[in-house]
């Protein structure tokens, strides 16, 4: 029997409160490597003892006869920045250093009042999905069609509040307060500024929900199927499985999708006309920056992702259950 929408949009919205808040300090180490806000000044110059002896081999290895004369000179790179967070470490001890413990839950309450209505949504379309057809397994289409739409109806609905989260999270122009920031928006960039980075965001949930739903409902379906041919009983809904297929779903569609998500936090995070979404933008990003900056922060990234993403599957399931066990009791 499908739950309830109620049963569904209060689960959800709890579950992603939940999920988010245990991992917060995480989101704003990701946020702040994918903007790159922790740059120090650049450096003049490599070393040059170690750059001349590199130089040396290089022209050696051509067969250059004027090599040695090179142990006479000094060879001098353009500058290049320095970054002083380069993991999520050092990023939130600089959090610290320079904004103290609350720093780390700076843009948290934001972040849930956009991740609960997110989840609520997201969570009733997929289970809507799922009854209309019937009950049966799904096929890979139906997976991939009903996580996409889901995901992208729900961030949809609260793509504003993710813009004025970042800018918040940053301490961008209106430092750490939201309000600030939606009135800093308003006059300067007007309704559009709110909408600013929308449709990478929305490319970005697509294969996102595609990834994280179908493969979620995979491997949970499957090991429904595995204890129901081993003659094992029903699986508990409270059971740590349900955060192994939760974590492991996660994992798979953040790969996927990071360097969209990249790009369009730098949208967001830009306040005059910035960066565009597009494949030229991310040709200039790593012409200009390389290409690990597609997946800067990645790393550090799933240790944000996956317990979120655990935490707010298990959750989900654990709080359903008592509602749906409580509304029975009811009646």
């Amino acid at each position: 029997q499908a739950p309830r929408s109620r049963v569904v949009l209060l689960s959800g919205a709890a579950s992603g409160a939940i999920s988010r808040t245990c991992v917060a300090p995480l989101e704003r180490a990701k946020i702040e490597l994918m903007v790159g806000r922790f740059m120090a000044a650049p450096t003049a110059s490599l070393d040059a003892s170690r750059q001349r002896a590199s130089t040396i081999r290089s022209h050696i290895m051509q067969g250059n006869a004027n090599a040695l004369k090179l142990r006479s000179r000094t060879i001098t790179l353009p500058p290049k920045p320095r970054v002083v967070g380069t993991n999520v470490i050092s990023v939130l001890r600089q959090v610290v250093r320079t904004e103290g413990w609350r720093g780390l839950l700076r843009g948290n309450t934001l972040n849930v009042l956009r991740i609960a209505p997110t989840k609520a949504v997201e969570l009733a379309v997929w289970e809507k999905f799922r009854s209309s057809k019937g009950g049966r397994t799904l096929t890979p289409r139906e997976r991939v069609v009903g996580g996409s739409f889901a995901s992208m109806l729900g961030t949809a609905v609260t793509h504003p509040i993710d813009t004025v989260r970042t800018r918040a999270t940053i301490g961008q122009g209106g430092g750490a307060d939201p309000w600030r920031h939606c009135l800093v928006i308003a006059r300067t960039e007007g309704v559009k500024g709110f909408f600013r980075g929308f449709v990478p965001n929305l490319v970005r949930v697509a294969p996102y929900g595609a990834v994280n739903y179908g493969a979620y409902d995979i491997l949970q379906t499957g090991y429904k199927k595995f204890r129901k041919f081993t003659g094992q009983p029903p699986a508990n809904p409270a059971g740590l499985e349900n955060a192994l297929w939760g974590g492991l779903s996660g994992a798979m569609a953040q790969t996927v999708v990071y360097p969209i998500e990249m790009l369009q936090r730098r949208m967001q995070a830009s306040t005059g006309q910035g960066i565009s979404f597009g494949v030229a933008s991310l040709r200039e990003l790593v012409a200009r920056e390389g290409v690990g900056v597609l997946y800067t922060g990645l790393s550090s990234n799933y240790a944000k992702t996956i317990p979120a993403a655990a935490i707010g599957w298990w959750s989900y399931e654990v709080i359903k259950d008592m509602l749906e066990e409580k509304e029975k009791n009811q009646k």
